[in-house]
């Protein structure tokens, strides 16, 4: 069984996923959940410890247009 995601944002191909961190996950010792920017859900760029930080990188690199 797969650990629960929570697909935050979605803008083109890149999805912002809430996940609960992992035990072993040195870099996110003592926090509850990680933000995973993946392209298509699959390959994760980047981890950040706060929505508001992987926001910003999504719209760093694929920022929104108005349509």
């Amino acid at each position: 069984m797969g650990v629960p995601q929570n697909v935050v944002l979605e803008r083109g191909l890149l999805r912002v996923i809430e996940r609960p961190v992992r035990p072993g996950e040195d870099n996110f010792a003592g926090w509850e959940l990680a933000y995973d920017v993946a392209i298509d859900g699959h390959e994760v760029l980047h981890s950040f410890l706060s929505l508001h930080e992987a926001l910003q990188f999504v719209d760093m690199v694929a920022p929104a247009t108005a349509d």
